[in-house]
């Protein structure tokens, strides 16, 4: 386990394991989906539809990422991420789960990265949690 502050057993972090990119995993996932429709119609009609491009740096969030825009199947980006987890002193990683052969519309199945999670959790001494998705 990571040398350094204890783990708080109190703090718990979500984590996303649905991101892909070209690089990693020959296409996009996650970090290109369209832009979330405003729930009244008439806001929404003062916006454009548009998909998000991690080409041009836009992930659909506030800031992008140190690590680039990575895959979630990228060993060494989760061993980071579980790193500054650890350093943040989280000491429980949540991770979004569908049942296998299950997923959301805008990414791939996450139920076979489990144990690369798990084991990473173990190296930084974190503990992990599901948290169940929806599904139908």
């Amino acid at each position: 386990a990571d040398a350094g502050p204890p783990a708080d057993p109190r703090v718990y972090a979500f984590y996303y394991a649905w991101y892909q990119n070209p690089s990693f995993d020959d296409r996009w996932a996650h970090w290109n989906h369209e832009h979330l429709k405003h729930w009244d119609a008439s806001v929404q009609r003062r916006y454009p539809d548009f998909v998000h491009d991690p080409t041009s740096g836009d992930v659909g969030a506030s800031f992008f990422p140190r690590l680039g825009a990575y895959s979630s199947r990228d060993p060494a980006v989760v061993d980071d991420h579980f790193r500054q987890l650890r350093a943040a002193r989280a000491g429980v990683v949540v991770v979004s789960w569908y049942p296998p052969g299950k997923r959301d519309p805008n990414g791939p199945e996450v139920d076979a990265l489990v144990r690369g999670l798990l084991d990473a959790a173990t190296r930084h001494g974190l503990e992990v949690c599901l948290h169940l998705e929806p599904w139908e």
